[in-house]
């Protein structure tokens, strides 16, 4: 009986320690991960270390039915033979010194949107070059401290780069700032001998200085589009005609093209389009075409809408479009002639009353004027686009990183409760119900056979 009963036990433990393996702890050899907590609220399932011997990796999406969001403090600090890293959409920060000291590191692939903590790549020595984020607005403190680079592109966003952000960079020599950052602090270029490549008629002169380096400023040239600034360009909404923008820049330095709409609450939209709905046409060595189509135009209802042009070099421009409606005009309906008949009565009558019957026609022209507003529909559009309740952008698809805020420094890597990010999830507790409910049914029959065979 003994012996029976110790079985039974042995089987259930058995049981439970096969069901308590993690769910994808072989999924991705060579990472660990955990629930830490990251900036602007953040936590969730996070690279912890790589101990892999990989040269080129890409940052697992899933581990144990969680989305991975976050690459943890130094977790590639250690990784001797990694050159290249490839950084997908699902991670939403790389927290405080992930890679430093990674001197193998030669490339970073990144989203357009992601948190960059400090000092994340310092010491990458062998790190040339790196596409940092448009939607990031601070280059934190010591980012990108004694690293390899060799350019750097400044987006527009950024409007401030901390103490030491690119301190001792000796082999960097061109850096873009087309647009004015709002601070930078005065040791963040220490050590730095470099070309500033900037636009003349954005930057204050009280701003060009050496920021604890020896900056040499060179204006560029400006880029702009080829129609009057101050007014928008028309789009007649179902007129079937593509709109067609003409840039002065070379189609080479247009990294992007993204639609900026505005909903009749002001909620902005901002999607980068395809090439199905806006084609780059090289025009000429200084001219770009950008054919924006009208499908895309016309989905979007009466909205105020813009087309943002962003440049490889960190320059951006927008052009705004005033979309209308297609006047209708009745085929027996003659708008210009009404505005002028009704004057011509009054003069001819007084001439032959007695004599002229037909004195009737010309005064039924004077009623028919008001209730024709054909005249004007031309002038009504341009104040539609504020009022239109029915334009909602309801199929409008949105971006989630263009309202990225200002990210402080985080370097904390606590054991967080968070339920992390993603959509392939599972959930645990159902993980857990199921396991009990196996051990119980296994235990039942267990229970059952000793019963039996007494």
């Amino acid at each position: 009986m003994k012996k029976r009963c110790m079985l039974v036990l042995f089987v259930i433990f058995l049981m439970i320690g096969v069901l308590s393996v993690p769910v994808g702890a072989e999924e991705n050899p060579g990472w660990t991960f955990g629930n830490t907590r990251g900036p602007n609220g953040l936590s969730g399932n996070t690279v912890i270390r790589y101990t892999g011997t990989a040269t080129e990796v890409e940052i697992p999406r899933i581990d144990g039915g969680w989305t991975v969001i976050m690459i943890g403090q130094n977790a590639f600090s250690d990784a001797e033979t990694v050159r290249k890293v490839i950084v997908g959409d699902h991670i939403k920060a790389i927290i405080y010194g992930a890679f430093a000291s990674c001197e193998s590191l030669e490339e970073v692939v990144l989203p357009k949107s992601i948190i960059i903590g400090a000092a994340a790549f310092s010491g990458c020595t062998n790190l040339k070059r790196i596409n940092f984020p448009y939607e990031q607005n601070i280059i934190e403190h010591s980012t990108f401290k004694n690293s390899g680079l060799t350019s750097f592109v400044v987006s527009s966003k950024v409007s401030e780069i901390e103490s030491k952000a690119f301190a001792g960079c000796a082999q960097l020599t061109d850096i873009w700032i087309m647009n004015p950052v709002s601070y930078i602090a005065p040791d963040a270029f220490e050590g730095v001998t470099a070309t500033v490549h900037y636009s003349p008629s954005r930057w204050k002169e009280d701003k060009i200085k050496d920021y604890g380096g020896d900056l040499t400023w060179v204006p560029e040239q400006e880029y702009s589009f080829f129609h009057d600034k101050q007014n928008p360009v028309s789009y007649v909404i179902g007129g079937g005609q593509d709109l067609v923008l003409t840039v002065n820049a070379p189609a080479e330095k247009i990294a992007y093209i993204k639609g900026n709409n505005f909903s009749p609450f002001l909620i902005p939209s901002h999607i980068e389009l395809t090439s199905e709905q806006c084609q780059i046409v090289p025009v000429s060595a200084t001219q770009t075409k950008l054919v924006v189509k009208a499908s895309y135009l016309d989905a979007l209802g009466e909205n105020r809408v813009s087309v943002g042009v962003y440049f490889t070099e960190g320059y951006e421009l927008f052009a705004p479009i005033l979309r209308t409606s297609t006047p209708v005009t009745e085929p027996d309906q003659q708008p210009t002639e009404p505005a002028t008949q009704p004057t011509e009565p009054p003069t001819e009558p007084p001439t032959e009353p007695p004599t002229e019957p037909p004195t009737e026609p010309p005064t039924e022209p004077p009623t028919e004027p008001p209730t024709q507003p054909s005249t004007e529909p031309s002038t009504e559009p341009s104040t539609l686009p504020s009022t239109q309740p029915e334009t909602k952008p309801a199929t409008m698809p949105t971006e989630s990183s263009g309202e990225t805020a200002p990210q402080p420094t985080v370097g904390t890597t606590e054991p967080a409760t968070g339920t992390g990010e993603g959509e392939d999830k599972k959930n645990p507790t159902v993980l857990l119900v199921i396991s009990g409910a196996a051990v119980i049914v296994v235990a039942a029959a267990a229970v059952m056979l000793v019963k039996r065979r007494k």
